[in-house]
C-alpha cells in the first residue's frame, strides 16, 4: 500500500517532466511545503515557478534568453488526503488518495552559462510579469517590464578519486555511475539512507549514461546499486563486502 500511495503521490505531482530528479523525496516535501504561490525557488539544478491554479487557468512561463519562442506550461501540485479509514484495495470504490493543491508549479532547468532568468508569465493567454516576484527590470529594448529570477550556482567538481569519491566545492561526495539502457530506472541504496531503494535516483546524463553525486560527511559507507529494481553491485568499486542475509555489497570509504 506504501509504494502504490507513493507511486500516486509522484505522479499527481510530477506529471511529465523528465530532466530533474522528480522522484526524490526532497522535491515532493519542497513542492508540498507551498501553501500559496512565491518567488521562484532554487531547487538543485532547477528554479521552481509557481503560480495560482485558481478558476483552472492556464499558466506557463517564457524566458528571454530563449527570445520569449518557447512557452513551458505549469502543471498542478496535489496534495494527499489525510485518510481516517485503513485502505481497502478490494474496495469497488476506493477513496481519494489525492487534492487539488490549487498551485502549479514548473521545474526549469536554466541551460550554462546563465547568470540570471529574466522571464514572463503567460496567465490564460495573457503576458504579464510574476505577481509573486517583485524582482523585476524594463527592458531598454522594448520597454516590457521582466521578472527577475537568480538560478542555481555552479557546482563544478574539483577531481575524482578511484571512481567513487569526489570532492565538490561543498566538501567530500560518493560518485556512482552506471551503464544501462536510456530510460531504465537506476538507484542507489545504502546505510547512508537505511537501504532505502526509491530516495536517490541515478540522472541520466547522457544516452545510456546515469550518474549522482550524494554529498555525505567523510567515512565508510556501505552501498548498492537497483537497475529495473533488481539488486547489483557497482561494476566500477572492486571493494565488497558481504552484508547480513549474504549479499554482496560495494564499500566505499570517504576521506576529508
Amino acid at each position: 500500500m506504501k509504494k502504490l500511495f507513493f507511486f500516486l503521490l509522484l505522479n499527481g505531482i510530477i506529471g511529465s517532466l523528465h530532466a530533474l530528479d522528480l522522484q526524490s523525496y526532497q522535491l515532493i516535501d519542497l513542492l508540498l511545503s507551498f501553501d500559496k504561490p512565491r518567488a521562484p525557488v532554487i531547487f538543485e539544478d532547477a528554479v521552481i515557478f509557481t503560480s495560482s491554479a485558481a478558476r483552472n487557468r492556464k499558466v506557463g512561463v517564457s524566458f528571454a534568453h530563449e527570445d520569449f519562442r518557447k512557452i513551458y506550461w505549469f502543471k498542478k501540485i496535489m496534495s494527499p488526503i489525510e485518510q481516517t479509514e485503513p485502505f481497502n484495495e478490494k474496495a469497488k470504490h476506493p477513496p481519494e488518495t489525492l487534492k487539488d493543491s490549487g498551485i502549479l508549479f514548473y521545474a526549469y532547468e536554466p541551460p550554462a552559462g546563465i547568470e540570471s532568468l529574466e522571464y514572463r508569465l503567460i496567465v490564460d493567454g495573457l503576458w504579464t510579469t510574476d505577481p509573486s516576484n517583485p524582482a523585476r527590470r524594463t527592458s531598454f529594448t522594448s520597454g516590457i517590464e521582466l521578472s527577475l529570477s537568480p538560478v542555481p550556482p555552479a557546482k563544478a567538481l574539483v577531481d575524482f578519486r578511484d571512481g567513487n569519491q569526489s570532492v565538490t566545492n561543498d566538501g567530500m561526495a560518493l560518485y556512482v555511475k552506471y551503464h544501462a539502457p536510456s530510460g531504465d530506472s537506476v538507484t542507489v541504496a545504502g546505510d547512508f539512507n537505511r537501504w532505502d531503494p526509491f530516495m536517490y535516483r541515478l540522472r541520466e546524463t547522457r544516452i545510456g549514461e546515469y550518474e549522482l553525486i550524494l554529498p555525505l560527511p567523510a567515512g565508510k559507507y556501505r552501498y548498492v546499486i537497483y537497475h529495473n529494481g533488481h539488486q547489483v553491485v557497482d561494476p566500477y568499486n572492486p571493494n565488497k563486502e558481504y552484508a547480513p542475509g549474504g549479499k554482496v555489497v560495494n564499500t566505499v570509504t570517504l576521506e576529508g
